[in-house]
């Protein structure tokens, strides 16, 4: 289920923020980060991971241009090349985790966490197109949930849009 094990190299992970009213400290995106990727169950290949927070607009676009699909989603990944030393492209909807947050329950920064751990899945290997595969997927989500609730490494996110906080 994993690829491109190589012990001695990891990710370096690189933060984008593209999200007008997206608020995060990098350091604690790092610190989640550095807690997926040493989890025994992930392997995300060597090189350049970029995590891209986007707006709806440009979230829309490339579900669009690369799905076929025009509609809002929560995460998009893209595998890199090793050749070039690219891991990949994590580009997360913090729009979208607003309306999933309030219909699951959690926080906005609870929600856009699962984006992160969800992504990172990805490039370690795990798909999600079929039904035993998404159960794998739901299995790796919840274990690594579990562990940053444990180590309480939930990053502090907040969004404002039209004067409401979201947190």
């Amino acid at each position: 289920m994993k690829t491109n094990e190589c012990p001695d190299k990891r990710p370096i992970p690189q933060i984008h923020n593209r999200c007008f009213g997206l608020e995060l400290d990098q350091k604690e995106v790092l610190t989640l980060f550095d807690l997926i990727d040493q989890h025994p169950d992930i392997k995300i290949p060597p090189g350049e991971i970029s995590f891209n927070f986007v707006n709806e607009e440009e979230i829309c676009r490339l579900h669009d241009q690369f799905f076929q699909d025009p509609e809002p989603t929560d995460v998009i990944t893209f595998p890199g090349d090793l050749e070039d030393q690219v891991s990949g492209d994590i580009c997360i909807s913090p729009e979208y985790a607003i309306s999933m947050a309030r219909d699951f329950g959690h926080t906005f920064s609870r929600e856009l966490s699962l984006y992160l751990i969800h992504g990172c899945l990805h490039l370690s290997g795990f798909r999600d197109h079929e039904v035993a595969e998404r159960a794998e997927m739901r299995k790796g989500e919840q274990t690594l949930m579990n562990a940053v609730e444990s180590a309480n490494l939930f990053p502090t996110f907040t969004y404002t849009k039209n004067s409401i906080i979201y947190a």
